[in-house]
């Protein structure tokens, strides 16, 4: 958000998942700053306007014209945008949690068998009491909790982290 002066407009692929994500980090932002584009779209740019195109220099990936899938050397930047915005959501620091990521049934690769889980969560547990941990123990397993045929939403998924 502040890599740029408060009239520069960002240009993204259009993405259902990129799009909750920045509009539950930052509504008002989305608004005024983003347009939206599909893929393979050719955009023409104003003359006497400037195109700012980030590439990350003096990366070895750059050199080799192979860019990581992740996109792993913008990620930095939108970190930290996130940790600014959640230090202005008080909400977010009122109780912590203690998040167990279930690997049961949410996709084949890295899968855990049930009663590794379970005896995995009696350790968590039992380490709560241990050290007098009074945090809620949330079992996150990507899954909407009053639903669980459905995906738990972007906005779910920050609340909870």
């Amino acid at each position: 958000e502040n890599v740029k002066d408060k009239t520069t407009k960002f240009l993204l692929v259009r993405s259902d998942v990129i799009e909750q994500v920045l509009n539950v980090v930052d509504p008002e932002f989305v608004k005024q700053r983003v347009q939206w584009i599909r893929l393979g779209e050719v955009v023409e740019i104003a003359e006497g306007r400037t195109l700012t195109v980030p590439t990350p220099l003096g990366h070895p990936w750059f050199e080799y014209r192979s860019f990581p899938p992740t996109g792993a050397v913008y990620t930095q930047a939108l970190v930290r945008w996130l940790q600014e915005k959640a230090k202005e959501t008080p909400a977010l620091h009122e109780k912590t949690k203690i998040v167990f990521y279930s690997r049961s049934g949410s996709t084949p690769r890295r899968n855990m068998n049930l009663e590794m889980q379970r005896l995995a969560l009696d350790v968590v547990r039992e380490k709560m009491q241990q050290y007098n941990r009074t945090e809620e123990l949330v079992v996150y397993t990507g899954r909407d909790p009053t639903n669980p045929e459905q995906t738990m939403t972007v906005k779910d998924q920050f609340d909870l982290f």
